[in-house]
């Protein structure tokens, strides 16, 4: 073989491996990217829902409804939520742990 042919496919192969670095490389942006943005979701929803919880458990301490099992399963179910969802909270900037949410009202709902 001349060196001209395998120079000719040496280069040929040294486009198709730099063209392929730059699909992987702009894949991986992307795929980061889509997953920010479903994370970002994830950790709205879980504010929304920590929200409830909270509001729930104001209401829950009122005289009027203090000690009402519907809300006390209500709340339960809210905190279960919450911990669910926490579990798929991927890049988390304020590390709230359900039980910093929960510490105050676990022995009130216990008992």
């Amino acid at each position: 073989m001349s060196w001209t042919i395998i120079s000719g496919i040496l280069f040929s192969m040294l486009l198709l491996s730099a063209a392929l670095n730059i699909f992987l490389m702009w894949y991986g942006w992307k795929s980061l990217q889509h997953i920010r943005y479903y994370d970002d979701e994830l950790t709205e929803t879980v504010g929304v829902i920590s929200n409830f919880t909270n509001h729930l458990k104001s209401v829950y301490e009122l005289e009027t409804f203090y000690g009402d099992e519907t809300l006390r399963h209500l709340l339960k179910h809210a905190e279960d939520l919450t911990e669910v969802f926490d579990q798929y909270n991927l890049y988390s900037e304020d590390e709230i742990t359900e039980e910093e949410l929960t510490n105050d009202y676990t022995t009130e709902i216990e008992a």
